[in-house]
């Protein structure tokens, strides 16, 4: 079973990579900047 979830999660990434364009380049590094999540981690 835990192998057909990392199957399916290798997959799930490669196909959500391959959906990279630079318009949305700026929205994923904002999404990924530590300080708008840092008040989830206190």
């Amino acid at each position: 079973m835990l192998e057909k979830i990392i199957d399916l999660d290798k997959k799930v990434f490669i196909y959500l990579n391959g959906l990279g364009s630079e318009t949305y380049d700026g929205l994923w590094l904002l999404i990924t900047k530590q300080i708008y999540w840092t008040p989830f981690f206190y």
